[in-house]
């Protein structure tokens, strides 16, 4: 009788380890990030797989060198996403997440310059996005909708260009920190939410006028600068603003500005016909 107990113990134990090798070899497959992605080719993803999908983060694996299709869908879990390694300068934004997918975080990696039209859209829980060193252009209506996101700081990029409607009814943005390398800001690139633009001392813009914001004129906008440099040298303060009947801004060249007050009597704050 001993013995047969000390067999059927043997048995027993020898289908415990069986049981944890097969639930460590299972672990390891969750754990081996390429097995969260639909692989199209051996450095194209196309969408994640249903383990991908349950998965609060991702991270990209460095040998994925394009996105094709859409990556994060409104049916999956997902709420950050990260980059493994660098992409090319032509990487192509627009394919990672559906309107309307849970992510609240999404750091663009390094090497690609541009993020594309339409990249993110309609993503209410989306709070925070990390810009790579190497941007240099934000499309028209890059982001739209996008209604969790107070800050953009792109002062680490080198953005020279931010399109027409680029932060289209991002309602909750409030602050937008340039880079030194702006030179061109589109026609309502900022949402009408917005209250302070920080410009750098080195940044010599060619345009920047009132209609950067939606509705500048009906708004309060702070723009801030370092006494001494390009922007405070070339824009007007809204301490020294004047106003005309005409013309209502709230950025004027300095130049100008200064006519309207000097030459023809205007006085800040108030309105003249001209």
């Amino acid at each position: 009788i001993m013995s047969c107990g000390t067999e059927k113990a043997n048995t027993n134990v020898e289908n415990t380890k069986e049981q944890n090798k097969d639930n460590k070899e299972a672990d390891s497959s969750d754990n081996n990030t390429e097995d969260f992605f639909d692989w199209l080719t051996s450095d194209t993803i196309q969408g994640l797989s249903e383990v991908g999908k349950k998965q609060e983060k991702i991270i990209i694996p460095e040998k994925c060198k394009q996105i094709v299709g859409t990556l994060i869908t409104k049916d999956s879990d997902v709420k950050e996403i990260e980059f493994a390694g660098k992409m090319t300068s032509d990487f192509v934004t627009s394919y990672i997440t559906e309107s309307g997918s849970p992510v609240e975080k999404i750091e663009y990696p390094e090497g690609m310059e541009e993020l594309a039209s339409t990249s993110l859209y309609s993503l209410d829980k989306l709070k925070d996005i990390e810009f790579p060193s190497t941007l240099k252009k934000i499309s028209d209506y890059s982001i739209s909708s996008c209604n969790s996101i107070e800050k953009v700081d792109l002062s680490n990029t080198e953005t020279e260009y931010i399109g027409s409607y680029a932060f289209q009814d991002c309602n909750s943005l409030k602050e937008i920190y340039l880079p030194k390398t702006i030179k061109e800001i589109g026609q309502y690139a900022f949402p009408k939410s917005v209250t302070d633009i920080y410009v750098p001392e080195e940044a010599e813009l060619i345009t920047f006028a009132e209609d950067n914001v939606l509705l500048a004129n009906e708004t309060a906008v702070r723009i801030h600068v370092k006494e001494g440099s390009w922007a405070d040298n070339n824009f007007a303060s809204p301490q020294t603003l004047a106003v005309t009947s005409l013309i209502s801004v709230n950025i004027l060249t300095r130049e100008f500005n200064n006519l309207l007050i000097e030459q023809l009597g205007a006085t800040p704050g108030e309105s003249m016909d001209l």
